[in-house]
């Protein structure tokens, strides 16, 4: 079975991107390996789509919870008293959100591949 097809099995959620960069380190690991990184990278991953929908909403309810959604609490806080910077960071957000939250994810799966002696 290839990689691909062995971490959609486990998790069917995952986008396409994640799949891209999980096949590199996939073949490393054995099946139940496989198995418990996939429950420990689930629970730590964030949607990008969900981002996105937390930046949109700041144009019509309270700006930067999407900051607060990736754990960026300081500019959240900034984002809160300033509109979003005055929509400008809100607007940035919208337009560099999914590339933010697939660039968390990738780092959260490196830390747990460490786990299992993979950079």
């Amino acid at each position: 079975m290839s990689n691909h097809y062995r971490f959609y099995a486990y998790y069917p959620k995952i986008t396409s991107e994640e799949v891209a960069f999980m096949e590199l380190y996939m073949p490393r690991l054995t099946e139940e390996q496989a198995k418990e990184f996939i429950a420990l990278y689930n629970e730590s991953r964030l949607d990008p789509q969900t981002y996105m929908l937390l930046a949109a909403l700041g144009f019509i309810f309270t700006s930067g919870t999407q900051r607060f959604y990736i754990g960026e609490w300081g500019v959240g806080i900034l984002y809160m008293f300033t509109c979003g910077l005055f929509g400008i960071g809100t607007i940035y957000d919208l337009a560099t959100g999914k590339e933010r939250v697939l660039n968390l994810n990738h780092e959260k799966a490196k830390r747990i591949f460490a786990n299992y002696g993979t950079p």
